[in-house]
């Protein structure tokens, strides 16, 4: 009775860590009692759920019973009904057995927990352990008791990273005082004068990736490395020798120990040089964003044989150490094991993960959420601490399909910005104006000239019928004119853009030009061919300069694209490229080529690359710096030093260059004062931006992986490069992208979100990718935010006129004949090329009503009608104190007219005759004033002079008006 009263710790000791407790609580740690006995189950770990205690074991058990990492809601029940006391002893995530998680987590180990209950400090002294757990350190000191405590308990909260954090405690090594080799920036890829193309890719340079060749590691190092893999070989020794259902009082023996160590090892480095070879052969990829981020997300995606099972993570983090890579640095891993034989029946699943996606994983055990991804009949368990670990097992060898789509919703949750891009192009636009009619009219020129020439590369605009039908009818003559393609129609679009009624859209095709874009946190500088350069031409003298980057379907693509049999075909949201019945995730592991962009390279390729010139310096610092070349064919046109200096000009470097060629006055001497005095931007240093991305795999499910994707959503929205977390406050990055979120098609994997300056789509599947991404986005999307912008640039462009028309004396409007003429035009506009609906498809309504918003278009329109109104009543109020002018001369000078009539009026004698007065004047030939009486005879005289003189001088005032008046208009004309 009295060994009952004692404590129970009932466990299986299945690892290291459960091993400890055991030699713990028998008093094997030299404290001379112990804390109480031990019923060992001798299940391998995972499976406790199923275990069970007999009645004769059952009767033995103390007054309280520890349950260490026992997974039986059955088994506690059934003791606490003894009257017993159950301390549950855990720190795992579970699947219970009504569908509901159960959460044990806890940031103790179970053993620091039953050091924490019993009050037992671990002695210092070195104890008499089983074979498995006699360790010593690399130089042969035996390890004591409490050192072996801190070691399992670092290895079974955080695994090898806080393993080996421990052992360079206990070794004496302070972790900053030695970092593996770090990758160099080669400085010419900064320099503007010097390029080499073909180092393009290649040319950064790097240490050696393997230690041994060129530098050997230090000896401390190593010997922390070897302490770190002799208790992981341990504890996978223990763990195989359980799975084979073999008795662990007979593993304690050294000799049978040290057979099974030596297969251990054996087996362990054969996973090592698996790993080596699995990434030629299409089983092992490390999904990153490809940048030089220690921060980034990175995970390793793996499909390995199942006898790897308890070594294949160790060797993961020993072959990384090899080439040079820290044992502390946590690594993310999904590893599919698979029948030894059989590659397409896996069978178990893992997933590594850090500290943060320890919320995803606790949703992953939610019932709608293993409902909702068909994996209720997987067995699932997880495990807290530092970092996480989750598991799915298929025991019943008969949910092969659930374990991939259960890989396939993991990487959908985990992968942000290393999410691999699948599809992706981006248009740039710059919107311009011409402030000289010569300048309009020789590029219109040019390109009539050049259009001429067989090998050119001049093309109209393709708009074909889908496009143009899914425009209203009276709006496709003006906003989508119908071309072709052929070059014969070039003459036509040549009036159409210098009438400027009607959108007139020019491509050109520049062979082997190319932009080349240096970022300091990217391993090597991208060199993005552009697709395609667009010159629009529209109303008052407005252009806008497109240039494409990424994948761009041709003409011929364009129309036959998508045309597929809807009718035999489901509409899914499975990638198109993967064949039916192969899960996403194996497709990825074949998908890794040398081009391959993840989802932060092509934020960070949107957000530095629409710079076209520089309007701050961050005085040498390389952070805040980026390069952006020009390039054709190997010969540099023109660079951009972003964030280096301010830049004068405007209009400058790479992007002159580029505007330069797509203008054909590339060869003009005089391009350079042409473009800056005569041509003006109409937006900032930031281009306008429409792209359209296809990631890999499914939008998340989850709200953990949703919350993390949106982040990436908003980045995209704004344009502006990855980082972790949002750009801005996470509360108003999220207002903002409300406000231009589009989501009617969510559901089919289909998102639009917009600001004032961008438009961007964000689609999943084969629908989104053939249909939207490559058609719609492309042709009739494109064309609503290019509509969008116009109307943008050309109230901005009319408001600018308002202004300059407004400027002289600082008094108000003097032009007045220029204001009239801008005045007909903004009427002209907004009566005849303003369109509020382009569409009748509920899509295109909707998604043009929201960009016209974002835009502000109608606040734009209102600012002008306001300032013309002001305007007009100012010309008003000078018109009538013209009008007051004018009367007061014509009384002025018409005042002694009517005088000096009024006194020839006036007799002598009390009467006169005026008309026989006139009559005999006109006889005697005698002056006016002397037929008066003499009284008034000299004052008739005075006034007499006075009406002559001003007779005299009105053809000379008359003549001053009209020559003003014709200065006026010649002045307008020149301009």
């Amino acid at each position: 009775m009295a060994e009952t009263r004692m404590p129970t710790f009932v466990l299986s000791v299945n690892d290291l860590e459960a091993a400890m407790i055991h030699a713990l609580a028998r008093g094997a740690d030299n404290h001379g009692q112990a804390l109480g006995h031990v019923v060992d189950l001798k299940t391998p770990w995972g499976r406790s759920d199923a275990a069970s205690l007999d009645a004769e074991t059952f009767a033995g058990l103390g007054d309280t019973v520890f349950l260490v990492e026992i997974n039986s809601p059955q088994m506690q029940e059934r003791i606490r009904n003894s009257g017993r006391e159950v301390v549950v002893i855990d720190h795992h995530l579970y699947q219970s057995k009504d569908a509901g998680p159960l959460d044990l987590r806890t940031g103790l180990s179970s053993l620091e927990q039953v050091i924490n209950y019993t009050r037992r400090q671990p002695s210092q002294r070195v104890a008499a352990l089983p074979a498995y757990l006699d360790i010593s350190s690399p130089g042969g000191r035996k390890l004591s008791f409490a050192e072996l405590t801190r070691l399992i308990s670092a290895n079974d909260r955080g695994h090898i990273p806080l393993l080996a954090a421990e052992a360079m405690k206990i070794l004496g090594l302070d972790p900053r005082g030695y970092a593996p080799p770090k990758i160099k920036h080669q400085s010419s890829l900064w320099d503007v004068a010097e390029l080499d193309l073909a180092k393009i890719g290649a040319g950064w340079e790097q240490r050696p990736a393997t230690w041994g060749q060129d530098e050997q590691k230090p000896a401390d190092w190593q010997a922390m490395e070897e302490l770190v893999r002799d208790i992981r070989l341990r504890e996978s020794a223990l763990g195989l020798w359980l799975v084979e259902g073999k008795d662990i009082e007979e593993l304690a023996l050294p000799e049978v120990f040290q057979r099974q160590y030596r297969l251990t090892a054996d087996l362990m480095d054969q996973a090592i040089n698996y790993i080596a070879c699995a990434q030629g052969k299409q089983k092992l990829r490390l999904l990153a964003t490809g940048r030089d981020e220690a921060a980034d997300p990175a995970l390793y995606l793996i499909q390995a044989p199942i006898r790897y099972r308890k070594v294949l993570l160790d060797a993961l983090y020993f072959w990384r150490a090899e080439q040079g890579h820290s044992l502390s640095e946590r690594l993310a891993a999904l590893i599919v094991f698979h029948e030894d034989d059989h590659e397409d029946k896996p069978r178990l699943l893992e997933f590594y993960g850090d500290d943060a996606e320890g919320g995803a994983v606790e949703q992953w055990f939610k019932p709608e959420t293993r409902s909702a991804w068909g994996s209720t009949r997987l067995d699932f368990w997880a495990g807290g601490g530092s970092g996480c670990f989750f598991g799915a097992e298929d025991r019943l060898g008969a949910e092969a399909e659930a374990l991939n789509a259960l890989a396939n919703h993991i990487l959908d949750t985990v992968l942000t910005g290393n999410r691999p891009v699948r599809k992706w192009r981006t248009s740039f636009l710059q919107p311009l104006r011409f402030c000289d009619e010569e300048l309009k009219n020789k590029v219109l020129d040019g390109l009539r000239q050049a259009a001429s020439q067989p090998q050119s590369g001049l093309f109209p605009v393709v708009i074909g019928p889908e496009e143009r039908h899914y425009f209203l009818p009276h709006v496709e003559p003006t906003l989508a004119p119908g071309f072709a393609g052929q070059r014969t129609e070039i003459p036509e679009l040549i009036e159409m853009a210098r009438r400027g009624l009607s959108i007139a859209s020019v491509e050109r095709f520049f062979e082997g030009l190319c932009l080349q874009l240096t970022l300091p946190n990217h391993p090597k500088p991208h060199l993005l061919p552009i697709a395609s350069v667009r010159l629009h031409f529209f109303y008052h003298s407005v252009m806008a300069l497109e240039w494409v980057i990424g994948d761009a379907a041709t003409a011929e693509e364009d129309q036959t694209v998508g045309q597929r049999d809807e009718a035999s075909e489901n509409i899914s949201n499975e990638p198109a490229e993967y064949p039916p019945g192969q899960p996403y995730w194996r497709g990825l592991l074949a998908d890794d080529g040398p081009d391959a962009l993840s989802l932060a390279q092509v934020l960070d390729i949107n957000a530095k690359l629409r710079q076209c010139y520089s309007t701050y310096s961050s005085d040498g610092a390389r952070g805040g710096q980026t390069m952006i070349r020009l390039v054709e064919r190997g010969r540099i046109l023109g660079a951009l030093l972003h964030g280096g200096v301010v830049n004068e000009h405007r209009i400058t470097a790479w992007f002159r260059a580029l505007l330069e060629k797509a203008l054909g006055l590339d060869n003009d001497a005089h391009a350079e004062s042409w473009l800056n005095e005569k041509l003006e931007l109409l937006s900032d240093d930031r281009t306008r931006v429409v792209s359209s991305v296809i990631p890999a795999g499914a939008y998340p499910q989850t709200p953990w992986g949703r919350e993390r994707f949106e982040e990436i959503l908003a980045r995209l929205n704004t344009v502006d490069p990855y980082g972790q977390g949002h750009f801005y406050e996470p509360r108003v990055a999220m207002e903002e992208l409300g406000r231009g979120l589009y989501e009617r098609f969510r559901a089919n994997g289909s998102l639009f979100a917009c600001t004032p300056h961008s438009l961007v789509f964000l689609g999943f599947g084969w629908f989104p990718t053939d249909i939207i991404h490559k058609r719609h986005m492309a042709t009739m999307y494109r064309r609503m935010f290019l509509v969008a912008m116009f109307y943008q640039s050309i109230l901005h462009a009319l408001a600018l006129s308002l202004n300059e028309a407004g400027r002289g004396n600082g008094v108000g409007p003097i032009r007045e004949h220029e204001f009239k003429d801008l005045r007909a035009r903004i009427i002209y506009f907004t009566n005849h090329l303003w369109f509020r609906r382009l569409s009748s498809q509920v899509q295109g309504v909707e998604l043009f009503d929201l960009l016209s918003a974002r835009a502000g278009l109608d606040q734009q329109y209102q600012e002008i009608a306001d300032e013309i109104e002001r305007a007009e009543s100012f010309h008003t109020a000078v018109a009538r104190q013209r009008d007051e002018s004018f009367h007061r001369a014509v009384a002025f000078w018409g005042a002694p007219l009517v005088l000096f009539v009024a006194m020839l009026a006036i007799p002598a004698d009390g009467y006169f005759d005026l008309w026989g007065w006139l009559a005999r004047l006109g006889q005697n030939h005698v002056a006016p004033w002397m037929c008066v009486s003499g009284d008034l005879r000299w004052l008739t005289l005075l006034l007499g002079l006075f009406f002559a003189a001003a007779l005299a001088l009105l053809p000379g005032w008359l003549l001053y008006l009209a020559i003003n008046k014709w200065r006026g208009r010649r002045k307008k004309r020149r301009k």
